[in-house]
């Protein structure tokens, strides 16, 4: 499955569906892997990093210690401890790790609220795996190759030779990033868009309100 390119994961103005070069650690249970589908789309992490290195999740092996992921299946006690480190945390995107959120918690609005959108992805790395959020698959679980995040520190980028930024959306295009909304719309956010805007966007429950003519 980690080998198998899909289409619709893959923007036809950056590179063509197929299964490019896996950079990385191998996966626990899995065959060892060279070749994985990528995905040039990511989903909503919010308006602070929370991939699981950055809350410190797994305490017995993350990928940063040498290894990915909890050595076993975890407990339902050492999950109900991993979600209240989660929620100390505060989250304020739609994905983060043991993520549900549900309809009702997106409060700032579906029409006000990034959903998923294009990932930035160094032009020097498209087929190589070599860009930290675009070195595993598309199906792991979350990390930066599957999640973005939006705040006046992580700005939407338009793709640069030389360029490596593995937080952030962005695209090939000239003029902007495509973003999908909780609503089900999708709009182009231009790379010149009001930070501070791309922050409120990003984030689900801030209450601050959006000028939509800043997108």
């Amino acid at each position: 499955m980690i080998s198998t390119p899909l289409a619709v994961f893959n923007c036809p103005t950056r590179r063509r569906p197929a299964a490019y070069p896996h950079w990385g650690f191998q996966y626990k249970f899995a065959d060892p892997v060279s070749l994985v589908a990528k995905s040039d789309y990511a989903a909503n992490g919010g308006d602070k990093v929370t991939h699981p290195g950055s809350i410190g999740l797994w305490s017995d092996g993350h990928c940063y210690n040498g290894d990915c992921g909890p050595s076993s299946l975890p407990t339902d006690q050492t999950l109900q401890q991993k979600a209240q480190l989660v929620s100390a945390y505060n989250p304020t995107g739609i994905v983060h790790p043991l993520s549900m959120v549900a309809m009702g918690e997106i409060r700032d609005g579906t029409s006000n609220t990034y959903l998923v959108g294009e990932k930035y992805v160094c032009p020097d790395a498209y087929m190589t795996g070599q860009d930290g959020g675009d070195n595993e698959n598309m199906y792991i679980g979350l990390n930066e190759d599957i999640a973005r995040w939006g705040s006046t520190s992580y700005p939407p980028w338009r793709d640069q030779p030389g360029y490596w930024l593995r937080l952030t959306f962005g695209s090939a295009h000239p003029s902007g990033v495509n973003m999908a909304f909780c609503d089900g719309s999708v709009r182009t956010i231009s790379f010149s868009i009001d930070l501070t805007v791309h922050q409120r966007l990003a984030n689900r429950r801030d209450g601050q309100p959006v000028d939509a003519s800043q997108f």
